[in-house]
């Protein structure tokens, strides 16, 4: 459902869409398109927020459970973060979601992905205390690690609004 704040007490919540199993969001960054993601099953799709029709205008399915999803600075690649490590970029091109580029880790779980400000950057949380920061480059990637000190599980991440910044979420 999806409600405007500025008319919260005079207009019912719409629904966009309907997706089985739905358990995360994310909205584009202008704000017109919301893409859903299904943690055991149902894949990823993509609403538009002007029609007012309830079907996806992108859809595609995983091979394996959805952790995380996340929009790029430019709002035409999606970002998925898996339960086996695997970081998936999806083009979303006029009528259909193209696979970009799939990032495999070494580690486990990715809990949280956020694109850099610049979009250049894609940082992905993994369950066992790290952070990969993946440079993307044209169809390549570049992979930097740290590790965090203590035995702590990286539950999140994010870039500050200027790009200066890379924050991450530890709890254990």
């Amino acid at each position: 459902y999806l409600r405007r704040l500025d008319a919260f007490d005079s207009v019912a919540p719409r629904l966009v869409g309907r997706h089985e199993d739905g358990a995360f969001l994310a909205f584009s960054p202008d704000g017109h398109l919301l893409a859903s993601a299904g943690h055991e099953a149902g894949g990823i799709h993509v609403w538009s927020l002007a029609s007012r029709v309830e079907t996806p205008v992108y859809s595609f399915q995983s091979e394996d459970p959805i952790i995380q999803i996340a929009f790029d600075p430019s709002g035409s690649v999606l970002a998925s973060g898996h339960v086996s490590g695997v970081v998936r970029l999806w083009k979303l091109a006029e009528g259909a979601a193209l696979p970009l580029l799939e990032l495999r880790s070494k580690k486990t779980d990715v809990y949280s992905v956020a694109f850099h400000p610049s979009g250049r950057w894609l940082a992905s949380a993994h369950s066992l205390q790290n952070t990969e920061l993946w440079f993307l480059g044209r169809h390549h990637a570049r992979t930097l690690y740290w590790n965090h000190r203590g035995g702590y599980y990286n539950r999140g991440i994010a870039f500050a609004p200027d790009g200066g910044w890379i924050a991450a979420v530890l709890s254990g």
